[in-house]
Parts: C-alpha cells; structure tokens; sequence
C-alpha cells in the first residue's frame, strides 16, 4: 500500500546534489527515489529518538551508533546531549552521567583529551587509534548490559 506523498522543498549544497545524481544515475534510479531512500534509511537509524519510551540508559545503544552523526550534523555538544538522553529520568540508576556524555562528545570534537581521560578509567594507556572503539565498549558494558 502506497501512502500519499507531498512535496517539499530542501536545502542541498552543490556537492550534496551532484553525489545524489551520480548515485542515483549508476543506479538506475530516479533522483527523488534516491533522496527518499536517504531519509528512510536515516530515519531507520535514529528510530530510537522518536520513542519517548527510550530514555536515559535505553537509549544508550542509539547514541553510541549515531554519535559521530550527530555531532557532525547537527553541531551538538554535551548540554544538548544531555537533555536529549536524561530529561525525563528520574531513576539515577537510569540516568547516563554528564561525564560519559562530555566523553563521547570528545570522541567527535578532539580526541586527544578522550584518550587521557579512557587512560585514566582504565588505570593503563589507551592507543588513540582504538580510543572510539575502547569508549563504545566502556559505555556498553556500563549502560547496556549491566541494565539488561
């Protein structure tokens, strides 16, 4: 079943425009299809922040896969974050702390002071190559499996 479609007007830049033709073009497809899958899939992947439901440690596993997105998009910092994942949390048991939020902020923004501060949890060095990877696993562990 097909829903009724609108149309709607977007902002791209030319960079934006000529990928999505290119694409589009070696597919086989029509641009707006192209423009449509996009924003299907994109609203796939951040499904998680449209339920209310899922707050504070819930949504933990969605922050941690659309981080880098999010701060390149949408230009957010830790105070942002921080009203996106805790308001609402009453349980502090439920609530991901200011510190971890500020880390994965810093896994975006600069690196180096990550890497100091993993090092510091971890009582050992952190290589900044693998210091993304050591994060995602330090706040799964903490916020998703211990919650399980």
């Amino acid at each position: 079943m097909q829903t009724k479609r609108k149309n709607i007007s977007v902002r791209m830049t030319a960079w934006e425009l000529k990928r999505v033709k290119e694409i589009a073009e070696r597919l086989g497809v029509k641009e707006s299809d192209m423009i449509r899958y996009s924003i299907s899939n994109t609203l796939g992947k951040l499904m998680p922040f449209h339920d209310k439901a899922f707050r504070g440690a819930n949504l933990m596993p969605a922050i941690l896969d659309s981080a880098e997105d999010l701060m390149r998009y949408f230009h957010m910092d830790s105070d942002h974050l921080n009203r996106i994942v805790n308001d609402g949390v009453e349980a502090p048991q439920r609530r991901v702390s200011e510190e971890d939020l500020d880390m994965i902020v810093l896994w975006h923004m600069n690196e180096q002071y990550l890497v100091r501060r993993l090092s510091e949890i971890f009582e050992s060095p952190v290589e900044p190559m693998r210091a993304g990877e050591r994060l995602k696993a330090y706040l799964y562990e903490k916020y998703v499996q211990e919650h399980a």
